[in-house]
């Protein structure tokens, strides 16, 4: 049995990991720990948001290495000028056993000007989110992120860091030629 720490209790984060867990590894435990970034609370740069991930991996590691992945994810907001800014996220995951780690990055989806103009160090994202949509419930927009709110449901958060995850997965030096193989003709194709 695969076991995994994850650096994070938040829902989202947690239901992309066991997504991506259950199709790749079939049995697995996660055992999820709060654990501080040390950065933004939305960062802001791609640096901070892998910074972020490495401060919540090595969190877990100064206390336990009996795991044999520890991932770590972190949400951040990026501007591509001239576009606009957007939202994206990073996972990096440490093979602990081979000392190993793996960076992944999701795709983006565009904030609307309403909400970006609006952003401020001072003020979290999804207070922002709230007070635009103040049908949305705090409890739902934990569950599907600023992400799923601006898609209508199309794109949430746990879609972006299962993204994440297997852009970071994929690129671990470990996978053997068999397991490559085994996938290939078991889904026809690299999932």
């Amino acid at each position: 049995m695969i076991r995994i720490a994850l650096a994070s209790t938040n829902k989202a984060k947690m239901t992309a990991v066991e997504t991506f867990c259950r199709r790749h590894f079939g049995e697995f435990e996660l055992t999820p720990f709060a654990v501080e970034s040390g950065v933004d609370e939305t960062p802001n740069t791609d640096e901070s948001a892998i910074k972020g991930c490495r401060n919540r991996v090595l969190g877990i590691l100064s206390t336990n290495s009996d795991f044999d992945y520890i991932v770590s994810m972190e949400g951040m907001v990026r501007q591509v000028l001239p576009l606009g800014w957007f939202l994206c996220g990073w996972t990096m995951i440490l093979d602990v056993k081979n000392k190993t780690e793996a960076f992944g990055c999701s795709g983006m989806v565009q904030i609307p000007k309403s909400i970006t103009e609006q952003m401020s160090k001072s003020k979290k994202l999804s207070q922002i989110v709230l007070e635009t949509y103040p049908l949305l419930k705090a409890s739902e927009l934990e569950e599907i992120g600023t992400n799923g709110v601006i898609t209508s449901g199309v794109y949430c958060r746990s879609d972006e860091f299962v993204d994440s995850l297997k852009c970071a997965y994929g690129t671990l030096p470990l996978k053997r030629q068999s397991t490559y193989q085994e996938n290939i003709h078991e889904n026809n194709s690299i999932a």
